[in-house]
């Protein structure tokens, strides 16, 4: 009731004999409401972050299947260009850390299938 007279002190003034026998209804009308309103608000929030969180997490999920992807795509070449003696000497030499010097004849030479 301190804090009502405190935010409204025209109350005082009006010449109100008891304030309290007044606001008392009005806060018992109004707490149960605004309480709703204030649950009805916080689940909102809630449902919203859990959803940004959702879009977050799917796009997250996306790029690292599409990492993967390539990753797996990158394993495969390395399958195919293995058989090939030129490839797979370079990519020995580049697996061991040796530095390999690039040549234009890889680039016109046939692929292997």
């Amino acid at each position: 009731m301190d804090k009502i007279m405190k935010m409204v002190p025209d109350l005082n003034e009006q010449g109100m004999e008891d304030p309290e026998s007044t606001l008392r209804p009005v806060a018992a009308y109004l707490r149960p409401k605004l309480n709703n309103l204030w649950k009805d608000r916080r689940r909102a929030l809630f449902t919203e972050n859990i959803e940004k969180i959702s879009r977050v997490l799917d796009a997250l999920q996306k790029k690292l299947d599409e990492a993967f992807l390539v990753i797996q795509l990158y394993e495969k070449a390395l399958d195919l260009f293995e058989d090939d003696p030129r490839t797979s000497d370079k990519h020995n030499r580049l697996k061991n850390g040796i530095e390999v010097e690039e040549t234009g004849d890889l680039e016109s030479a046939p692929l292997p299938w």
